[in-house]
């Protein structure tokens, strides 16, 4: 095998660095996105729960028709 001029070191040992840094980038930037997904997830789960046990804001406004003048309620 012949050199690389710039750092004395063979083709295979190059290729074999840029690869191995290639693969670890992109493995980085997956697993970074999985606990950031599971994070938001979570966060997610966690203020749907507290919004269901807050209390209500009072009862529902009642539109005073009649379901026949397309209202929701007699």
């Amino acid at each position: 095998m012949t050199a690389a001029p710039a750092v004395g070191l063979s083709i295979a040992a190059v290729a074999t660095a840029v690869l191995a840094c290639r693969l670890v980038s992109f493995w980085a930037a997956v697993d970074g996105g999985r606990v950031v997904f599971c994070f938001l997830r979570r966060w997610d789960r966690v203020s749907r729960q507290a919004q269901d046990g807050l209390p209500s804001a009072g009862p529902e406004p009642q539109s005073g028709l009649s379901p026949e003048q397309g209202g929701d309620r007699p």
